[in-house]
Formats: structure tokens, sequence, C-alpha cells
């Protein structure tokens, strides 16, 4: 008797099902439901390629925490500012892009800044320093009126529409009369305001004056709207630099960033108007100025739907894509992310670049502390005529700064009067008076010798006069040691950045400009990195360089991509068992991916649709399976016939199914481990007895549960012994998992001191606790570790391996809190967060590998001024002694325990440096410490 086949299934009827439910899926490509997948597949393409845009011409000069840290808390004086500009333009800089807005006036500043200098030796001469008169936007604006390589960014608020309110009245009465003052616009104004006296409606009127001035002064500008027939522009509110630099100002654009609805920024606007004029973005700006140097000198830039062009004087075009939006999709490159292993583009600190201008301001210190030791050479030689020259230059110096604080106003608030100021000849007057001066002084030296002969050996005035003899030598040959610096630092920087685009911006971490972008998505939540600004204009600066431009698929051949692709795939599942079309389908899946990623977005440059086409392969594997399945299952019913008399049902359906157990495994996740240990607890409960011990551990846990558990939202894993293991991150995620780990660290030990405080009358002085706590964060293997009978949820792995060391190391340091380099990089939050300090590098027992490790304070809250200077010092001293500067070292160590004799870790390294003075280490000498005791 012929046996008759299993399957039901018809091959025609599968695959028609299979190609509606790919019509289905287009359909749906079509209606944009896969949008917000489909760009986070594009997000994946940037992030694939192995490279993108060349960037040689670009240099990047980074705000980064080290040149915060070394020039000062930001913002900077617009001085420094300036000083970086000049020094890049001495090196050779090409184009100058400032990723830094400044839309406010800085006010005049009196500082000292040659007090140190001025102290010492020559303060007994020529008394303490006084205060410098400082114009920081000055310096600024000075600088941009002699180059005119330089780009200043504006702001264009599209969700503020322009041309309402006290602004539009402002702009309507300056445009009645450009050169109006304020006060004069003010007085105007005052009727239509409710309150004459209010000063925040002043210093509203203020702000919008000197934006309306600035707003007139770039319509030089701006782009001609007849250029832009049929372009999409957004309109918004300018937020423009101020008027002092917006003047001389060659190139502006505007740096408004406009993210996806999921927060991720893809693309860029390259035209906005602010309802009267447009204006191009930032980079682009660069850009079109970058092309127009090499092909002519001189662009115009025009828009039409769907490109902007960049025309240049010999003819070269640059053809950018841009969608309905007039958005253009940036080519992210992994090359311009700050701290990448590419060659190009290069960063460099800020800090670096300004080293050079410091000297040159060292210099200009030096050669004022030299005048005043002249003068104060003058007075004891009783040289009158060239007193005289003195008292003139300073009379000029004091004209010059009167006359320059008017200007400065006026040309603030004052248009009119800015113009019609005389010229300022004060400069050149004191210059000649200088060189008089010059000639004065060398002859007044040239006779010192002849006058110190007339003295008595042991005349005060004589050793006085040499000592200032010796002080301006020293002055000279300092100048000189500092220029030979000069020109070493200045070669060098002009290797990085001569003839190239330097792009000035923050990277520091405390800075609010990042944005998240392709390159970032792909991180975890509580991990994801946010790229710089200035970064993003780096990449878009790089695509519109480059010309190697993304643009999307047509929808045609999306469609014809998504339906051959489901076509195919129903079939193969029609026709060929499933065992061979499964198989298939993820190869021919896998490489359709492949190939859109590699070849058709990552040389092609075309953004063609992989999430349709792939779910089209999906869907119809899925229901072609599912429908043979189901008509097959006829056969079954009636093999489970033939079988039902000769084996029970429970026996049947075992042998179809077999009933999961629970099982043993895991998954990696990145958590926080907090691990203590109670100092000493043997001979406590040796004291107190077993009953009372167990009395005093219950209220000790007890306490601490609810610190970890309730207040910071951790997981006590286990009680071991008197220790506790605690977990942060795991089970329930926390972005912040390491920074409630350091807290709850914290406020555990402050809990202690209140609870001995509390023991006291219980158990006297011997139920004192002291508890030592190490915290770690890392990757762990979590899950649900034991037998087959008993499960425990907890975490295995190097990290909590690591916390239970670092909680031994306590008693080596005498401590109570530590924790590595990783956790305390991610738990603070701002500067006055946590205070803490480093201890070096340690190799805990049972790892070669150095591990950074700091101590916690867990103090009263606030610390105290005399703790904060000893962590301070601390951290200099431990880097002096990684630095084999032992002496130095020696000294703050001496003096941290002046202060406080019980700090045992710098008694550590203290009598480390002492034998390295006496006995030096071997030039690979390790600085990190070894811990023997686990």
């Amino acid at each position: 008797m012929g046996q008759s086949s299993l399957s039901t299934s018809r091959p025609i009827s599968a695959l028609l099902l299979g190609l509606v439910v790919t019509a289905l899926v287009a359909a749906g490509h079509v209606a944009r439901l896969d949008q917000r997948l489909e760009v986070l597949t594009l997000d994946y393409c940037f992030r694939a390629q192995p490279a993108g845009p060349e960037a040689v011409q670009i240099v990047h000069v980074d705000i980064d925490d080290g040149s915060i840290e070394r020039i000062g808390r930001w913002p900077w004086p617009r001085t420094v500012l300036a000083g970086l500009l000049e020094t890049l333009q001495q090196a050779g800089a090409r184009l100058i892009a400032v990723d830094v807005e400044l839309p406010e006036p800085q006010e005049v500043r009196y500082v000292a800044e040659a007090a140190e200098l001025y102290g010492g030796p020559a303060e007994r001469f020529i008394g303490p320093p006084l205060p410098k008169l400082v114009f920081d936007d000055a310096a600024i604006a000075d600088v941009l009126a002699r180059h005119d390589n330089i780009f200043l960014p504006m702001h264009i608020d599209f969700s503020a529409p322009e041309g309402k309110g006290i602004e539009a009245q402002i702009s309507r009465r300056l445009q009645a009369d450009p050169e109006a003052s304020f006060q004069s616009v003010l007085e105007d104004l005052r009727p239509k305001t409710p309150d004459q006296a209010d000063p925040a409606r002043t210093e509203e009127l203020l702000r919008g004056y000197l934006r309306e001035r600035s707003v007139s002064a770039l319509r030089r500008l701006t782009i001609p709207m007849g250029d832009l027939p049929g372009h999409p522009l957004a309109t918004g509110r300018l937020t423009p630099p101020l008027v002092t630099f917006a003047q001389p100002l060659r190139h502006t654009g505007f740096v408004t960033a406009e993210p996806d609805s999921d927060g991720v920024l893809r693309r860029v606007r390259l035209l906005a108007s602010d309802g009267a004029n447009a204006y191009p973005q930032f980079a682009l700006a660069v850009a079109a100025e970058e092309l127009a140097r090499r092909h002519g000198g001189r662009y115009d830039l025009s828009a039409a739907p769907g490109r902007v062009t960049i025309r240049c004087a010999d003819g070269h075009r640059r053809v950018l894509p841009v969608d309905e939006n007039g958005q253009m999709l940036i080519n992210w490159s992994q090359r311009f992310a700050v701290g990448t292993a590419a060659p190009s583009p290069r960063h460099i600190s800020a800090a670096a670049v300004l080293s050079f201008w410091q000297n040159a301001q060292s210099i200009r210190n030096n050669n004022d502390l030299a005048r005043l030791l002249q003068l104060s050479l003058a007075q004891r030689l009783g040289q009158q005529d060239l007193l005289e020259l003195f008292a003139q230059a300073d009379r000029l110096e004091q004209q010059h700064l009167q006359g320059e604080l008017a200007r400065q106003r006026a040309l603030l608030y004052e248009p009119a009067a800015a113009r019609s100021q005389p010229s300022d000849d004060s400069a050149e007057r004191k210059a000649t008076l200088e060189q008089e001066i010059d000639q004065a002084v060398a002859e007044m030296l040239g006779e010192l010798d002849f006058y110190l002969s007339g003295l008595e050996t042991d005349d005060p005035l004589a050793a006085e006069i040499a000592r200032i003899n010796g002080l301006l030598n020293d002055i000279a040959q300092a100048n000189e040691d500092i220029r030979r610096r000069q020109e070493a630092q200045v070669a060098e920087l002009a290797f990085v950045v001569s003839g190239k685009i330097c792009l000035i911006g923050s990277t520091a971490t405390a800075a609010g400009d990042f944005h998240v972008t392709p390159l970032d998505t792909a991180r975890g939540e509580g991990q994801q990195p946010r790229t710089p600004g200035v970064v993003v204009h780096a990449n878009i600066l790089g695509t519109i360089l480059s010309g190697r431009f993304i643009r999307p698929a047509p929808t045609w051949v999306n469609l014809l991509v998504i339906l051959a692709a489901g076509a195919v795939i129903s079939y193969l599942t029609a026709t060929r068992r499933v065992q061979i079309a499964v198989p298939l389908a993820v190869l021919l899946g896998a490489a359709y991916w492949a190939f859109g990623t590699f070849v058709v977005f990552g040389q092609w440059r075309f953004d063609l649709a992989l999430v349709a086409p792939g779910g089209a392969i999906l869907a119809s594997l899925l229901m072609v399976t599912a429908y043979r399945q189901l008509t097959e299952e006829r056969a079954k019913r009636h093999i489970r016939g033939l079988f039902a008399q000769a084996l029970s049902p429970e026996l049947v359906d075992r042998l179809i199914a077999e009933p999961s157990l629970a099982e043993l495994g895991g998954e990696r996740r990145v958590l926080s481990c907090f691990f203590s240990d109670l100092e000493g607890f043997t001979a406590i409960s040796e004291h107190l007895g077993e009953q009372e011990t167990v009395r005093l551990l219950n209220r000790y846990f007890d306490l601490m549960s609810r610190v970890i558990q309730e207040r910071h939202g951790g997981y006590i894993n286990k009680f071991l012994g008197d220790g506790i293991l605690a977990l942060f991150g795991a089970p329930v995620p926390l972005a912040d998992h390491a920074g409630r780990a350091i807290r709850a660290a914290v406020d555990c030990q402050r809990e202690i001191e209140r609870f001995n405080e509390a023991l006291a009358s219980s158990f006297g002085a011997a139920g004192s606790l002291r508890c030592r706590i190490g915290v770690t964060t890392g990757e762990a293997m979590v899950g649900n570790c034991g037998s087959s009978q008993r499960l425990d949820y907890t975490a295995i792995g190097d990290t909590v391996n690591l916390a239970s060391r670092l909680e031994s190391a306590n008693k080596f340091f005498k401590t109570r809190i530590l924790t590595d380099d990783p956790t305390l990089r991610q738990a603070i939050q701002s500067p006055d967060d946590l205070l803490a300090r480093p201890l070096g590098e340690v190799y805990v027992v049972g790892k070669d590998v150095q591990i950074a490790v700091w101590e916690v304070y867990a103090g009263p809250a606030p610390a105290e001024p005399e703790t904060q200077w000893a962590y301070e010092r601390f951290a200099r001293a431990v880097g002096l002694y990684r630095r084999r500067q032992f002496a130095e070292a020696t000294e703050l160590f001496e003096a941290i325990l002046k202060a406080n004799p019980a700090d045992h870790p710098a008694e550590i390294y203290l009598s480390l440096c002492r034998t390295h003075l006496t006995t030096p280490p071997p030039s690979d000498w390790d600085a990190a410490l070894r811990l023997t005791e686990k």
C-alpha cells in the first residue's frame, strides 16, 4: 500500500500569501511607518564605515578640561580668546572658525596680572602692583579688524518668531536713525512701556538695542533673497555677535542644530532667515570661503528646491543636495570624534596654543616691571629729566585709557559720538616718548659705574642701586629666554596649523554644547556619549569640502527592492522545505544588509532602505511558513491517531513538547559593586559576647540596609559575616549607578558616626564600629547562579573581586572609602559634588594591572577649607611623586602631615619620597604601589 504525503500546503497559495504580505510592507514604507527604524539603520551605516571624508585641512583647537584647568573657569576673559586668535594667525592658520557665541558685552576689568612677578625682591623698590585696565571686547574687535579669515557664529531660534514686541519697535527706530544712541531710543520708547522705572525693562531695551545694531551691521553679509527662489527657509529670532564684533566681522553663520524627533542630530539646515535676510549655516560659510580661496577668491551662494550651490570665481561649482525641508544629511565620520586615533583632523588643546600668548604676556609684564625699576633707579639717582619723561608717559597712558573708556562706551551706546570722536594719537605720542625714555635710561645706566664710584662701599644707597641694576639684567635675560621658547613654540604650532582650517570650540565635559549623533546611538543607557558642537561643524565641513554627500534612494527604487526581496523569499519558502528555506532566507537577508551598508551606502553614498526589505523578507518567511505549518497540522493529527492507541496521551505530548525548568545562566551588565567590612569586629565580638554581638550586628545591618536600599536604590546581595555586598544597577538598571554607590558609601560612613554615638550608652566604647568600603564600576555577569535545587541572583566577575580588594586596601592606607578611577569619573556630576583625592596607582593582590585608586571624603559636610586644601595639595604631591620630583613632593607631604599628623597616606608617600631621594629608583621605575595583603 502506498504512503500518502504528510504535506497538504499548496505552493501557489503560499506564494500568493507571501506576495500579499510583501505588498503590505511596501505600503507601510510609502506611508513612512518604518521611518523610525530606517533612521536607526542609517546610524548603523555611519558607524560601520571604516573611514569618512578626508579632513587633512582641519585642525581642532579644543577648549577642553585641561585648558580650563590651566587657564581658568569658563568663560575666559575675551582678551584670552583674542590672544588665542592672534597666536593662530601668527602660526599661519588659513581660516579660523570660533564656535563660541559672543552676544553680550564683557565689562571692562581691572586686573593685577603681574602681581606674583612684581612681588619678591622688586616690591621693596616699586611697591605693590597697581591694577591694570583691560578692554576685553576691544581686544577681539581689534583682531577681527586686522584679519579677514575669522568666523564668529550667530544663533537662530526657530521657535521664536522675529519682528515682534519691543525689538520690533527698536528696529523701526534704528531704521529711521541708524546712529541713534541708546539714551534717545530709551526716551522715545518710554511712553510705550508700562513701568518707566522697571530696571528689567530697561535691561530688555538695552539688549534689544545692541541686538538690532548688530543685525543691522551684519546685513552686508546676508544672502540676497532673490538668489533663493523656491528654497524652503525656516525663520526665527536671530541672536548675533555683539555689535563691537559685528562691525569689523567679515564672516558669520548660524549654529542652530535641529535634531530629529528621537533627539539624534543627523542633518543640518544650510540656509535660514530672520524674516528679512537669509544667512548661511556656520560650517557652510567656512566651506564656501575655503572653496573660494581655492578657486579664484570669491564665491556666490544660491539655492533652489533640492539643492544649494556654491559658485566660485573661476567657474567651479559645488552642489549640495538637500531634502524638502532644506536640510542636508551629514556624512558622519568616526575620524572627527574627540580622542580618535585617526591622524586627521588633529586635535590640540587651547592651553597649548595659549602658552605662546602667555609668554608674550610675560614679556610685556617684564617690560612693565623693568620700567618701574628704571623709574625707581632714576628717583634714587635724582635724574629729574628722566623722571619728567616718566611723568609725561604716565599722563599719556591715563589720557589713552580715559579716551578708550569713552570710545568703547560710544561704540556700544552712542554710534554717532563714536564716529565723530577725534582720532586718538596718544599711543603714537607715547611710542615716541618711550624712545626718548629708552635713550635716557641707556645714558643713565651707562653712567651708573661712575655714580657708584663716588659712594662708599658700605653706603646703603649703593647696595640698592646695585640690586636694582641686577634685577634689570635678570629681566633682560628672562625676556631673552622667553623669546627663544617662543620661536620654538611658534615653529611647532605652525607645523600643525599652517594652511589649515582651525575650529575653536569647547569639548569640556561640563560644557552644554553637546549633541547626540549617529556615532553615539550604539551606546547603552547611561553610557551614551555626546558629540561636542564644534565636532558637528567639522563633520558638516568635511561633508561639503569632500563632496561626499549622502543622497536618499528614490522611492521607486526602494519599492522595487522591497517587492523583489519579498517575492524571492516567498517563492523559496513556498517551494522548499523549512530546513532549507530558513537558512537561505537568513543568508539572503544578511547579504542584502551587507550590500546596502558597505556598497550602496559606503561606496555609492546612497541611503537605500534596509528595514522595509528586511521586513518583507521576515514577514513573507513567517507568513508562508506559518501557513504551511497550519495546513500540515492535519497530517500530524493523523499520526497522533495512529499511535494514540499504543501510547498514552501524556507520553505523546511529552515527545512533542518537553516542559521547561528553571535554567541556570545570566547576562553581562555594567554595574557598580559596593563591598564593606567592619574593622576589628572580632575583638568587639569577643568583648561583647555572642548575644550582644548578634544584637549589635542586627542593628548595624538594619541601618546600612536603609541607607543602601531605601536612600540610594541599591540591592543588598548578601551579608558576609560582618560584611555587605551590594549591587547598584542590577537587577534593576540604574543610569547613575556609580554615583549612587559612592554616595551610599559616604552616607554609610556618616551614619556609622551617628550610630556610634547612640551605641555608647548601650555598649560603651567597646561597641564603637569602623567600616571599610570599596566601590567599583564595570562589567559583571549577573543572574541566577547555583544548583538546580537552589538559585541565587548574584554578580560574578573582576568588578566584584576588585571591590573586595579595594575594601581590604583600606587597611594599608588606613582609609575608610576607596574607589577606582572609572567609578569616580562616572559618579562626579559637578566639581563640588564629591571630595576625593588620588592615592596613586596600586597593584592589588591577585592582579598585575595598575589600578588608579581614590580616597573619597566621608567626614562632615561640607568639608572644611583645611580638608579641601590638604586634598588638593595631596593630589599635586602624588603627581610630583609619579614624575620623580621627590624633593618637591616631600615638601608638600611634610606640609600636609604638619597640618594633620594622622594622614597615613601622606606618611606612606613621604617615606617613599625620602627613600627615593636617598636611593634614586631606576629608569624603568614603576610608581605604582604593590599591596601584599588581601
